[in-house]
């Protein structure tokens, strides 16, 4: 898998690892499995665990096929491989009243209703760290598919904790046709506010805009000065903006893009 550099990126591991990409041994730990990936400034779980290699400090213990972890590194984006059998990770747990972060530990995509259809009935919000949203009670998904070597995050509805088990990879042609999953490259694209993706969206749901805008402007999102996040109006009631953290190279710049019309939330 990618891992790209200077911004946090959710992943989980689809396999067991039993060799790095030279062949040698590894085993579950930290240390072992992303040692060597280069640049790396800290691993974490949605436990408190770390694993800070410059330091050093671990106590993320053997790393869990059915949960997803946090990671930054610096410098350009790297490979990640290695080499293992299949992963069946059985039930795994998420926890209500807080953010989880999910392991997709499967060899194959799937559409994120399907994926998640043992706990349907609880699901509040699923993202990714790319921006991707799945919120099945307004029917929002701009997730599309879970794809295998990512993590996302997931926070429930119910009062409880509930179990996910995920399906296997085999899936009627129809689920896979009807999803229709929405991909960067559909999106059309920013031409007058600039932002930096740091890995750490936060999704806003905006409904009822009015009149004020057509479908072509743009809407930006601001924290103080600095420009967090934005989208293209396509038009409709609900539109979906992803606002990412604050980086300190995230500074809003306008210009270049003519006389678009923008709407500005601060």
């Amino acid at each position: 898998m990618t891992v790209p550099g200077n911004r946090w990126r959710t992943i989980s591991l689809p396999v067991n690892p039993i060799y790095d990409n030279l062949m040698n041994d590894i085993t579950c730990s930290a240390p072992s499995i992303f040692g060597s990936l280069p640049g790396l400034d800290i691993v974490e779980d949605d436990h408190g665990g770390v694993y800070i290699p410059g330091i050093p400090i671990n106590n993320l213990g053997c790393i869990n096929y059915g949960e997803g972890y946090d990671l930054f590194r610096f410098g350009q984006d790297a490979q990640f491989c290695f080499r293992g059998g299949f992963v069946d990770p059985g039930p795994i747990p998420v926890m209500s009243h807080r953010w989880n972060m999910l392991g997709y530990p499967l060899l194959c995509e799937m559409p994120v209703h399907i994926a998640l259809s043992s706990i349907a009935g609880y699901i509040d919000i699923v993202k990714d760290d790319e921006g991707g949203v799945y919120i099945p009670d307004i029917s929002v998904n701009t997730l599309g598919n879970m794809i295998p070597g990512k993590g996302y995050k997931i926070f429930l509805s119910s009062q409880g904790d509930q179990m996910v088990q995920y399906p296997r990879c085999i899936m009627p042609t129809s689920e896979v046709i009807t999803l229709n999953p929405i991909t960067k490259s559909d999106v059309p694209q920013l031409s007058h506010y600039q932002f930096t993706e740091t890995g750490i969206p936060y999704t806003i749901i905006l409904e009822d805009i009015g009149e004020g805008l057509q479908p072509g402007d743009e809407i930006a999102v601001f924290d103080g000065s600095i420009c967090v996040g934005g989208v293209v109006y396509n038009g409709e009631d609900r539109v979906v903006v992803s606002a990412w953290q604050q980086d300190e190279q995230n500074r809003c710049e306008a210009g270049g893009g003519g006389h678009k019309k923008s709407g500005l939330l601060q």
